[in-house]
């Protein structure tokens, strides 16, 4: 009898001891990277489990080929967390090849005055990356009126075609043949070249604003100017078009989600 009331003594004071230095030291082992008791491996990469793991998703893929009628292939990821996230630095890793997500601009400006920053994506935000190479060399935030650039520049896959629509209200006074005009147009569309409104004056000023520099400055500093999903080109062919495992994976080496196809 002693010596199990002896056993279990000894029992409770080692659970004290290993909560005690949990408490004290669980940080500094994380961040050593040293033996974790709240990881668990997958293969030869870290995983944080369900309580401490950042939710940002693949929540799409498709791996591209010819003969999946698209030479692209892409990835979406998704932040479901309820703060931001920078992403910047981490890992795509897949059988074939790898993929670091890279710094893009933020706002597009239309006079080429941009600059790449880290890619933060807000809680709800999403991220597509594309295996091919972007047509102008640029990833970025998408913004409301992004669709316009689609008209100069062939983006593959193609941006959205979802721009603001004329409002009628600020075209009443205008001539009808001119109304007519502006009203032709499908979202994102601009003149063509070899269009004319004649001596038209007022409704050629108008017109300025059906490009994506006149949409920019004209709702640039909207609220809702810029919308949750980044756009980033370039990761190679790292996508088998058949089947494969595609690892998202964090500046500190874990594993923050997984993909299998």
């Amino acid at each position: 009898m002693k010596k199990l009331v002896s056993n279990l003594a000894i029992l409770v004071i080692s659970i004290i001891v290993l909560v005690f230095i949990y408490n004290n030291f669980g940080a500094f082992f994380k961040r050593n990277k040293l033996v974790n008791i709240f990881t668990i491996n997958r293969g030869n990469k870290n995983t944080v489990s369900n309580n401490q793991q950042v939710k940002v998703r693949i929540t799409g893929l498709s791996p591209g080929g010819y003969f999946l009628g698209s030479s692209s292939g892409s990835l979406t990821l998704a932040n479901e967390n309820a703060f931001p996230i920078n992403i910047t630095g981490w890992k795509i890793e897949a059988n074939r090849g790898s993929f670091y997500i890279p710094q893009a601009i933020n706002v597009y400006d239309p006079l080429g005055l941009n600059s790449e920053s880290d890619i933060i994506l807000q809680s709800g935000a999403r991220i597509s990356i594309f295996t091919n190479a972007s047509a102008n060399g640029k990833n970025f935030l998408m913004n409301k009126c992004m669709g316009y650039l689609q008209n100069t520049i062939n983006f593959d896959p193609p941006l959205p075609r979802i721009c603001p629509r004329i409002d009628r209200g600020e075209i009443i006074e205008l001539s009808g043949n001119c109304q007519n005009y502006l009203l032709s147009f499908q979202s994102c569309g601009v003149p063509s070249p070899g269009d004319s409104v004649g001596n038209d004056f007022a409704c050629a000023e108008k017109l300025k604003e059906i490009s994506y520099r006149g949409c920019f400055e004209k709702y640039g500093n909207d609220p809702d100017f810029l919308t949750n999903q980044w756009y980033v080109w370039g990761s190679g062919a790292i996508l088998d078009p058949y089947h494969d495992i595609v690892r998202l994976v964090d500046n500190d080496g874990f594993i923050v989600s997984d993909y299998i196809y």
